[in-house]
């Protein structure tokens, strides 16, 4: 209860007649970033705003607010800031509280300064201004003037007390005021002179501000009534009591007081009178972050700022008037006598203008349910409702009523002609015109029929546009021939508004675009050329032929000539320039009705919008604004501040944050940024205000950044960064010259095991090779050697008698059949299956007493020394070698007999194959042509890591001898002979 009462006593407090409009409000605190209050404001020549608070300096891009230290600069004194200057030069004076106390920044150079005496410099400084070519600092200690690079206490000798806080202003012709303890003074030149007292010292008219206006005159702010004028005969003053603490007269000449305790105050002096004025108010009630206001700035924009105990508040100039208290609007038109009309739910109201502004008048026709209004060229303006045609002169009204056959009849468009006469279309597709206080049918169109139109319009040339169907655009000519267009070339959404341009040419706005009707063709736009998304509800045109187009995101402003630069270059994006809500819009626009947007006689054009009607002016929305410029704030690699050039080798992630002072429409300021050596294009970057790129390879690169102005074109000025990143050692040339030299190495190396296993395995495959036909010459061959000795045998024996033969003849088949056995298991096991079953010894006796029998050759087998086992391969190449040398004795050597010698030594065994046959010349050894047998012995005896030896001569007989290691038997071996 206590609350509601509290909130009871302030609401009476406040009157709501001298409530502050006008403005657009935007407060920013705490929850935005922003700590302690603020109790002073500055703004730089590159647009940004400067805070000063208890917890130090802040600046304010419109966006976000940045610590000083987090801008990089020197440290500044942890002290509070109570004033703060900027110099048309650019540099930012900073004074202190608490302690007291100077600083000047040039370019984040901090350089604390003091009087000529610091012991006469003390306590805080509470405003810093300039004038008559010196710099004048106001604290607790006195008034100080800095001139010629030396500070000099002013007033000091002249009996100006410095107990207390003393206050200095100099005014437009170069007097200084001063305001201390004793009184308030002036003195005729600020640089010299006597001081005049002004003013007795009577509490409580002591002041810490003054300010000038437009007319030379010097205002205080006065701790008891608020404000008051000095000098030029009787002042004007407040007439309620309130705590007036900062002044500020803006550039059109209205004051502001910043009060303790009573809000933000704009006082304004009433015309024909110079002692009355007006004051409008400020308050929390009214939007305000806080009453208690320690400073008022404007900017360069003409935005006023009020820092407050609890933040910081933007009051912004409607830029477009707003009427947000007439009701809903549905549609609106502008009459002959200069007057707008405008249709509500319940009446249609008239405004007029007075003077400069426009006001809405008393007149209001009450008419239930307007659908459409227009002005008539013959005076007054017609109205409909659904079934009603009137027409209006003054207050009075006429009734028209469409014929009706007996069938219900809505009037669905109205478009009134040069004439005065009025045009209706109905749902039953009729074309009716006024004649003489009555309808004539004019055309009836069965396309129309049982189709709403949407919007009608007579154009110069006689023709009526409709929009029908919702979608459908047509024509009818003077002749009566009505034309439909193709929805291709007009566009295939729901259709708005018809407007005819200076040029004659037509318009159809719609919610995929804008199309336009010239050269008997229409040609159309939509959002990929930049037009907003949402739709445009309807068209106007101001003096200068730009179009105005009312949208779902605002009121937005177009070149015509951007429309043709869209048609004819690919890609192209539109120019345009929106105001929206922050300019004083009531609301956003709407289509609750056919016509939502027109241009009065005096210029100004009208807008339905979703709060009332707001109206433009675009005279003054012409006037030129400083050019947004783009910087870059901060960059950070891998979350570390950089403050070189170079970025150190290995860094991931590269973050660039870059701003554009923009106080008044900051969310419609864009941003596009370049990586040159990275991008290959712009990026848009929307409202975004940071660029972040990972994983850049080591080079130079070159950061670009660019923002656009207010009406979408982009700024001829950018930001740049220019970086290296220098590589790791794993990145450099020369690195990846010795991996590719060791990859080279590497391959190089594997290219040569592979050709060494290659030739291995080739090697393998030849001996293979080279084993299997020793072995099919060895047995197979050798085999079948036997048996065609064998039948040469027979053949001889047949001369003998049958029996004999026939005996030969069984043997011969037995030892096939053997040989058959032995070629297959030795193809099979590659091992002689003689030695499967028994030793060496007497493999080698059987062997040579099967390859004599049955030749005439007599065999004689010998062994000396104590037998061994060998490995199984020198056994097998033994057997091999006897059994070879052997067949070639009895089919080469004509030899009556071999002897076959096989000796055991401690490390060596010996096998020596002789005969006494014929012999032969070594000089020309069989082994050539279809005879491998010499050879095949000696690479046996080779392969078991023996040797072999042959002698023989014409007539003297052949020994071949083989020599083979006996060597340390492996249990490899010794498992191949189990």
């Amino acid at each position: 209860m206590s609350l509601l009462l509290a909130f009871a006593d302030s609401a009476r407090a406040v009157d709501l007649r001298d409530v502050l409009t006008g403005y657009t409000f935007t407060s920013w605190s705490r929850k935005d970033g922003l700590v302690g209050p603020v109790f002073a404001i500055a703004q730089d020549p590159n647009g940004f705003l400067w805070l000063g608070t208890d917890s130090g300096l802040v600046r304010f891009d419109g966006v976000r607010f940045s610590t000083w230290e987090a801008l990089g600069g020197q440290p500044l004194p942890h002290l509070p800031i109570r004033a703060l200057y900027i110099t048309q030069l650019g540099t930012l004076w900073v004074g202190f509280g608490g302690a007291g106390g100077l600083a000047r920044i040039d370019n984040r150079v901090v350089t604390p300064l003091v009087t000529s005496s610091s012991a006469d410099f003390v306590g805080p400084v509470n405003l810093i201004s300039e004038g008559a070519g010196a710099l004048w600092v106001s604290g607790a200690s006195g008034l100080f003037q800095f001139a010629n690079d030396k500070w000099e206490r002013v007033g000091v000798n002249e009996g100006i007390s410095n107990d207390g806080p003393v206050t200095g202003f100099v005014d437009g012709a170069g007097g200084l005021w001063v305001s201390a303890a004793n009184g308030l003074f002036r003195r005729e030149h600020a640089g010299a002179g006597p001081f005049q007292l002004v003013e007795a010292p009577t509490d409580p008219l002591r002041t810490l501000s003054f300010s000038e206006d437009q007319k030379g005159r010097v205002w205080a702010a006065d701790l008891a009534v608020g404000f008051r004028a000095l000098g030029q005969g009787s002042p004007v003053r407040g007439r309620d009591a309130a705590r007036g603490y900062r002044l500020l007269h803006d550039r059109v000449g209205h004051l502001w007081v910043a009060t303790i305790g009573q809000g933000l105050w704009r006082v304004d002096e009433s015309s024909g009178s110079r002692s009355a004025v007006s004051v409008q108010r400020a308050t929390v009630l009214t939007g305000l972050s806080s009453d208690a206001v320690r400073t008022v700035f404007e900017d360069r924009d003409g935005n006023i700022w009020a820092g407050t105990t609890e933040g910081v508040d933007r009051l912004v100039p409607h830029r477009v008037t707003p009427f947000a208290d007439i009701g809903l609007v549905t549609t609106i038109d502008s009459a002959n006598d200069g007057r707008v009309w405008a249709g509500t739910a319940d009446a249609l109201v008239s405004f007029a203008a007075d003077g400069s502004e426009w006001r809405a008048t008393d007149t209001r026709i009450p008419l239930r349910g307007i659908t459409s209004v227009r002005g008539s060229s013959a005076g007054g303006l017609w109205a409909t409702t659904a079934t009603t045609l009137f027409r209006i002169r003054g207050t009075t009204s006429t009734a028209y009523v469409p014929p009706s056959a007996g069938k219900p009849v809505t009037i669905d468009a109205l478009a009134p002609d040069a004439s005065g006469d009025a045009w209706v279309i109905t749902n039953s597709g009729d074309v009716l015109r006024t004649e003489r206080g009555e309808f004539r049918t004019v055309a009836q169109l069965t396309e129309l029929a049982g189709s709403r139109a949407n919007a009608a319009l007579l154009d110069s040339a006689g023709r009526l546009w409709v929009i029908y169907a919702g979608t459908k655009v047509g024509v009818l000519d003077p002749d009566g021939r009505f034309r439909t267009f193709p929805e291709s070339s007009v566009g295939a959404g729901t259709h708005y508004d018809l407007f005819e341009d200076a040029a004659h040419h037509i318009w159809v706005s719609g919610v995929d675009g804008l199309a336009r009707y010239t050269d008997d063709r229409f040609q159309a736009i939509g959002t990929t050329s930049g037009l907003p998304v949402g739709g445009i509800y309807s068209i106007t045109q101001d003096d200068r032929r730009d179009l105005w187009l009312a949208t779902a995101v605002g009121i937005v402003r177009m070149d015509p000539a951007e429309f043709d630069r869209a048609l004819t270059t690919k890609g192209y994006v539109v120019r345009l320039r929106i105001y929206d809500t922050s300019d004083g819009l009531a609301g956003y626009p709407v289509a609750l009705g056919d016509r939502n947007a027109v241009r009065a006689q005096d210029g100004s054009l009208w807008f339905v919008t979703s709060r009332g009607i707001s109206v433009a002016n675009p005279r003054r929305l012409n006037a030129p604004r400083p050019a947004t410029l783009v910087g870059i704030d901060a960059i950070r690699a891998d979350d570390v501040p950089v403050t070189a050039n170079d970025l150190r080798p290995g860094t991931t992630k590269l973050e660039v944050d870059y701003t554009a002072p923009e106080l008044t429409s900051p969310l419609k300021t864009r941003f596009r940024y370049r990586l040159e050596g990275f991008d290959t294009d712009w990026v848009d970057a929307g409202t975004r205000r940071s660029a972040l790129y990972t994983g850049l390879p080591p080079g130079d690169y070159t950061f670009h950044v660019s923002v656009s102005q207010d009406d979408g074109r982009w700024s001829e000025t950018e930001a740049t960064w220019s970086f290296s990143e220098r590589p790791l050692f794993t990145q450099t040339w020369w690195f990846y010259a010795l991996v590719a030299l060791f990859v080279t190495s590497v391959l190089f190396l594997a290219w040569r095991i592979r050709v060494r296993q290659l030739r291995q395995q080739f090697s393998l495959v030849l001996q293979e090779r080279v084993r299997l036909s020793r072995e099919l010459h060895d047995t197979l061959l050798q085999s079948l050697v036997g048996v065609a000795l064998e039948f040469d045998a027979v053949s001889k024996s047949l001369e003998g008698p049958q029996s004999a033969a026939r005996d030969r003849v069984i043997r011969i088949r037995e030892q096939v059949e053997e040989y058959i056995r032995e070629a297959r298991r030795s193809i099979w096991s590659l091992r002689s299956p003689a030695l499967e079953t028994g030793n060496l010894v007497d493999a080698l006796r059987d062997n040579g007493t099967r390859a004599t029998a049955g030749h005439g050759v007599a065999f004689v087998f010998e062994q000396s020394g104590t037998p061994r086992r060998l490995s199984s391969n020198a056994e097998h190449q033994l057997l091999r070698i006897g059994q070879e040398a052997v067949l070639n004795a009895v089919r080469h050597s004509g030899t009556p007999s071999v002897t076959m010698h096989l000796h055991y030594d401690e490390d060596v065994v010996t096998l020596t194959i002789t005969d006494t046959g014929k012999g032969f010349d070594p000089s020309h050894p069989v082994g050539t042509g279809d005879h491998y047998g010499l050879v095949t012995m000696r690479e046996r005896a080779q392969q078991a890591g023996g040797e072999l030896s042959m002698t023989s001569s014409p007539g003297q007989g052949t020994t071949v001898q083989a020599r083979l290691p006996i060597g340390q038997r492996s249990e490899t071996a010794d498992e191949d002979d189990n």
